[in-house]
């Protein structure tokens, strides 16, 4: 009996030497362990992802959400699209939607009168407080005002596919305001 607890004590003593062998160079011992553990449990681990239907708008270049008038002479009773020294005809503003809001299930787009309206005319505030009014318009030819009692129907054809929105801008007319920049915000919103 003597003899069989020191070989059971050296077993053991030679178990913890060789785990911390294969603990330190990395090596697997599992054949080594085997009945080292008195048992087993099992359990689970629910693993999950909800997917919520959504349009947002997607953040591209900081120039594309700009409307810049370009530079001009204040002196005029024409309208004045975004021409003079300005490279782009529109801002574009881009949103990507989930499948549950394409189609004829596509978000509308409301646009606000800004940070200057007087009343629901637009307004770009420049030096000395003056105002320049202008508009905004959903198509090339500023026609289709966005107005934000009638918000916009959008397009949008596939779920997860960028689309681009165009806005075009006019200045209905330009007497001889101060010179400087004249600036204001609008607020867009998705509604779905």
């Amino acid at each position: 009996m003597t003899v069989i607890a020191i070989s059971a004590m050296k077993v053991k003593a030679s178990r913890r030497y060789i785990g911390a062998a294969c603990a330190v160079t990395g090596i697997i011992c599992m054949s080594f362990f085997q009945g080292a553990f008195a048992g087993s449990v099992n359990g689970a681990l629910e693993v999950r992802l909800q997917l919520e239907p959504s349009c947002d708008f997607i953040t591209g270049s900081m120039d594309d959400a700009l409307l810049d008038f370009g530079r001009t002479a204040g002196s005029g009773q024409l309208p004045l699209d975004e021409i003079a020294l300005s490279t782009k005809d529109r801002a574009v503003v881009h949103i990507a939607c989930s499948s549950s809001y394409t189609g004829v299930n596509a978000p509308v787009l409301t646009v606000d009168y800004g940070l200057h309206a007087q009343g629901s005319q637009r307004y770009l505030l420049g030096p000395r407080s003056e105002r320049i009014a202008y508009n905004l318009y959903a198509d090339p030819a500023r026609h289709i005002p966005l107005d934000p009692t009638a918000p916009l129907q959008l397009l949008i054809p596939t779920a997860g596919v960028i689309t681009a929105i165009p806005i075009y801008g006019r200045i209905p007319f330009l007497r001889d305001p101060a010179a400087g920049r004249y600036t204001d915000v609008v607020w867009l919103t998705l509604s779905y």
